[in-house]
């Protein structure tokens, strides 16, 4: 029902209608007024006796025309929306002076609230008819405003860190964590870092009975309830049989909850992203545990195995684009020299390297929702948290990866287009040199 432009538009109507601007001719007293659909089963004037309204904001049929490029698929809509407003003399009212008054405050509300999308309010008429013994006067006005198309694969990104390991070190216990094991040796075990970017948990399961080690780091005085989401992007060298990936909270009151492998180590032998909220917040978390775990348990000897950890991410929420409006762009552009040298036919190609790829999202934003709540502001945040957070993890259905913020910008369009247009540039994050190809980010989940 909010897809319709009518409800959409009563709902803007209703919210954002001042009574005090609505008055009788003596400018103090309220009148009463009604939003609606235009053609009612019943006759208007119903509405002033029946209904005691004094002013009367009727909505038409609405128009929509799609927006597309090379007529594909339409990523916005044009809507255009009668306004009809309607009121009859009554005592202490005058019904033309009733009508300026309403055509003015809803040129306010449109100046004032354009809700996202920039609203045009056009004249088209005026008119007067006799209905029942009364003369109804009215103004129609259309009001036009663009609407963005849903488009699949709604982007999204992190905000709000609270904790961030990103495993660039190749020492760990320089970085912070410390071994335990179950039923395996030291020699048998280690934790380091590769490529800057991910750490490699080796173990070697030998008996029957539970087996595993497990990396623990101190976060204490985290608060579960700030920072409740998690994201974990994690791999197995092996899909089943052997080691398997589990994460575990410790808390302040000595109680701890796994947010990966609850109730078994969890195997994928590509890179797999898991997310969720903890359960536990009624008391700070202390300390984070990375796990090689057998599974299942009773196996004479899997053998060494691995476990990858990319990242472990607790944050505050994960905010999902709401007005994304045209397909997402993705730039690589390699860095190159072309020379000239004198006297030689061609050039020569000198390679100095790639840059980070950008990501290039726009939209137009909705006229059912402010452009500085959630969009502006959350984008702000972002840019703002820069100074802390190293990256953000971002997801479509183009490409999926670490991300800094570059640059966010909301323009005005021109008035025939009645909207307001975002643009949001994204650089990938790289901690390593992609000649190492270690590229598992640019289109993996």
């Amino acid at each position: 029902m909010s897809e319709d432009a009518r409800y959409r538009t009563k709902d803007w109507l209703d919210t954002y209608l001042s009574n005090a601007a609505l008055t009788a001719d003596d400018d103090s007293t309220e009148v009463k007024f009604l939003v609606s659909y235009a053609n009612p089963e019943y006759s208007t004037v119903r509405v002033f006796i029946d209904k005691f309204a004094d002013l009367v904001f009727s909505l038409g049929k609405p128009e929509s025309k799609p927006l597309s490029e090379n007529q594909g698929v339409p990523y916005a809509y044009v809507e255009n929306v009668p306004i009809i407003i309607e009121c009859i003399d009554k005592s202490g009212i005058t019904a033309t002076k009733l009508l300026w008054k309403a055509e003015t405050e809803l040129r306010r509300i449109a100046e004032e609230y354009p809700e996202g999308s920039k609203r045009t309010i056009d004249f088209m008429k005026d008119d007067t008819k006799r209905t029942e013994g009364f003369t109804v006067y009215s103004s129609t006005y259309m009001l036009r405003y663009r609407r963005p198309a849903t488009v699949s694969g709604t982007p999204t990104i992190t905000w709000g860190h609270g904790f961030l390991d990103d495993f660039i070190l190749s020492d760990p216990e320089s970085h912070g964590w410390s071994e335990h094991l179950l039923n395996m040796t030291d020699a048998q075990c280690s934790m380091v870092g590769q490529f800057n970017d991910v750490y490699k948990i080796t173990g070697k399961a030998d008996s029957v009975d539970d087996e595993y080690v497990y990396y623990e780091k101190d976060m204490t005085g985290m608060s579960p309830s700030t920072y409740n989401s998690f994201l974990i992007r994690f791999k197995t060298s092996v899909s089943s049989l052997g080691l398997g990936a589990r994460v575990e909270l410790t808390f302040a009151d000595s109680q701890t909850e796994f947010i990966l492998g609850a109730t078994a180590p969890e195997f994928s032998t590509t890179w797999k992203i898991v997310t969720g909220n903890i359960i536990k917040t009624d008391s700070q978390i202390s300390k984070i545990r990375l796990y090689a775990d057998d599974y299942p348990n009773g196996a004479e000897s899997y053998g060494t195995k691995y476990v990858y950890y990319d990242f472990v991410l607790l944050h505050k929420g994960t905010f999902t684009f709401p007005y994304v409006s045209k397909p997402l762009e993705l730039d690589i552009v390699n860095r190159e020299a072309v020379l000239k040298p004198l006297k030689r036919v061609g050039n020569i190609t000198q390679y100095l390297g790639m840059d980070s790829p950008l990501i290039v999202l726009s939209g137009d934003i909705d006229d059912n929702s402010d452009w500085g709540s959630p969009l502006g502001q959350k984008m702000y945040e972002l840019m703002f948290e820069r100074f802390k957070d190293p990256w953000q993890w971002f997801t479509s259905n183009l490409t999926s990866c670490k991300v800094e913020l570059v640059s966010f910008n909301i323009k005005e369009s021109s008035e025939d287009d009645a909207k307001r247009q975002w643009v949001l540039t994204l650089r990938k994050h790289d901690e390593y040199c992609g000649s190492n190809d270690w590229v598992w980010e640019y289109f993996s989940p």
